[in-house]
């Protein structure tokens, strides 16, 4: 990475852990397009750290630690110590987080965490005893009363941050996040379609294979399109990583008596991604609570028309540009999708939508909105690095 020089700019530590796993979704994408264009903006002396015990790919990491990830957190947990700091070998004058993780205190050096959702609070029943267990012993909740600027990806997350975490709301910067606007190529086009074996028409989701992504909602909507003669060849295309509790999801799609249109792609690379949303004929996206969501922006972003969830913050994102359901309502959602797929009107009008909505969404707006929070609780008598 290319950094500006110490005596300008204050030096600013990145936690770059989730840049270690790309299945991690938005995060990950949300973590390294803001970090690359704090980069870009030359504002801090940017430094990027992560432990990677495991062989991972770590071309985003400036500085690289390898110690046993459960003995590195027992001890930040129980002693305090290593500090990110220590680690890295940095001395920051601010150290951003991304995600909420193992983090022990740094008297004198100020925290802005980035919180994405409080989903594992308000539906804690959607995830695995694991998940639970990990987010307790990380205390987002903890990490967010100590940090000295808190980021909420949305209006939805900062209005769950005040109310259930009792932060002050002028504590609480609300940063959307962005999209960079993909082309692919025809040939992309084509070898996806080929790769992933897609009908001519179906329906895209893309995003974690877990209870709060509501793929049940959406095979149910799926099964009662399926019978009607329009759609008798219409297929379902699931792309994301396995995430967890997806048994009842697995066991659904193997039951289904058009399992055989119904294809689970697993994690998807970018590039793919990309070509999926342009292949696809409409996106559904019936999640129970997002905390963002970033897949309905990208799928507005090429065009695709969206079918959404009111709840959480999808409905914040997708505004007026997509169509807006009740994820409990199954037949709610297949209505939705029918009326896009039967009117091609209807569909070139949320694609048009779409497009003029998610231009407002952009990466550099969030790594501004990033970077103005931290140099605030920084002051004007900031020390420049030597």
């Amino acid at each position: 990475m290319t950094h500006a020089p110490d005596h300008v700019n204050p030096r600013l530590l990145i936690d770059g852990r989730v840049l270690l796993d790309p299945s991690a979704g938005g995060v990950f994408a949300y973590a390294k397009a803001t970090a690359a264009a704090m980069e870009a903006s030359g504002r801090f002396d940017c430094r990027t750290w992560a432990n990677a015990w495991a062989a991972a790919d770590a071309r985003e990491i400036d500085i690289v630690t390898r110690v046993p990830n459960r003995l590195l957190h027992a001890a930040m947990r129980f002693s305090g110590r290593p500090t990110l700091s220590e680690l890295s070998g940095v001395s920051p004058e601010a150290i951003w987080m991304p995600n909420a993780n193992f983090a022990p205190e740094e008297p004198g050096v100020p925290l802005a965490l980035t919180v994405h959702d409080l989903s594992y609070e308000i539906y804690p029943e959607f995830f695995s005893l694991k998940q639970r267990l990990w987010h307790r012993a990380v205390d987002p909740r903890a990490l967010a009363r100590r940090a000295a600027a808190v980021l909420a990806v949305s209006e939805t997350t900062k209005r769950d941050i005040v109310e259930r975490w009792g932060i002050p709301p002028e504590r609480v910067t609300v940063t959307l996040e962005g999209v960079a606007p993909s082309e692919p190529e025809q040939e992309a086009l084509e070898k996806a379609r080929a790769r992933y074996r897609l009908p001519e028409r179906f329906i895209l989701h893309v995003g974690a294979l877990e209870p709060r992504k509501n793929h049940l909602g959406l095979l149910d909507a799926y099964h009662q399109l399926r019978p009607l003669a329009r759609f008798n060849r219409l297929g379902l295309v699931l792309a994301g990583p396995r995430g967890w509790n997806n048994d009842a999801i697995l066991r659904a799609i193997r039951r289904s008596p058009y399992r055989d249109d119904i294809r689970l792609l697993g994690y998807v690379a970018d590039a793919d991604r990309a070509a999926l949303y342009r292949l696809a004929s409409v996106f559904a996206f019936p999640s129970f609570y997002e905390g963002f969501g970033l897949p309905p922006l990208e799928a507005m972003s090429a065009g695709l028309p969206v079918v959404a969830s009111h709840a959480g913050a999808a409905g914040e994102v997708v505004g007026d540009a997509g169509i807006l359901t009740d994820p409990y309502r199954p037949s709610e959602i297949a209505d939705a999708v029918a009326s896009v797929l039967d009117s091609p009107s209807l569909a070139a009008l949320y694609a048009a939508r779409g497009r003029a909505r998610a231009a407002g969404f952009t990466w550099e707006a969030s790594a501004k909105k990033t970077e103005d929070a931290i140099l605030r609780v920084l002051g004007p008598g900031v020390i420049r690095p030597a």
